[in-house]
């Protein structure tokens, strides 16, 4: 059995089975292997308990540093300065950049300023503001057009598994299409009857 002496976590054994805290569990080998799961950040101290058939018992301090599992996000655009209803590309780019392959990723876009909309870049298929959405690591590019004049701003939300939250955010400078015409008088005749 084991007991929390500082921190949170669980075990499980090989096959990701919890083992219960303070309850003996019957081992079928001498050797046997178990997995820490620590739950919040920092130092975790545990203390096992082993009892052989013969009722000696022995124990066992164990400490454990927990981390976060790193991982890191690029959200950005080439273009700062766009025109009102263009197609402006943004890049998404997500790198798990920690040792636990498992962890696993949730992102929403938000608008802090402005009028916008997010499509699958070069493609009509919108993407969902204000909308938590599994998304798996590796490049995504995006275009969002603006609605209307003026600053807008957009948000870029990434969750972890773990529970670690980053957020980033792009500005943008929307200006009206430049429309250009000449308008020139043409000498012209027109003839009554004709």
């Amino acid at each position: 059995k084991y007991e929390l002496l500082k921190g949170t976590g669980t075990f499980t054994d090989a096959n990701g089975e919890p083992i219960q805290a303070e309850k003996y569990t019957i081992l079928e080998a001498l050797k046997s292997t178990f997995f820490f799961v620590g739950t919040t950040i920092g130092e975790t101290k545990v203390r096992w308990y082993v009892k052989d058939g013969q009722g000696q018992e022995e124990t066992i301090d164990l400490i454990y540093m927990v981390q976060q599992n790193s991982f890191s996000f690029e959200f950005s655009s080439d273009i700062q300065e766009t025109k009102l209803k263009a197609p402006t590309p943004i890049v998404f780019k997500l790198d798990n950049s920690g040792n636990d392959p498992s962890v696993t990723y949730q992102r929403s876009f938000s608008i802090s300023e402005g009028d916008f909309e997010l499509f699958v870049a070069g493609t009509d298929n919108p993407i969902a503001l204000d909308d938590v959405q599994d998304v798996d690591e590796g490049t995504q590019n995006i275009d969002i057009k603006f609605n209307e004049l003026g600053n807008a701003k957009i948000e870029c939300t990434v969750t972890d598994s773990n529970g670690q939250i980053v957020t980033k955010a792009l500005s943008f400078t929307v200006s009206e299409v430049a429309v250009s015409f000449d308008v020139q008088a043409q000498e012209s005749s027109i003839y009554e009857g004709q």
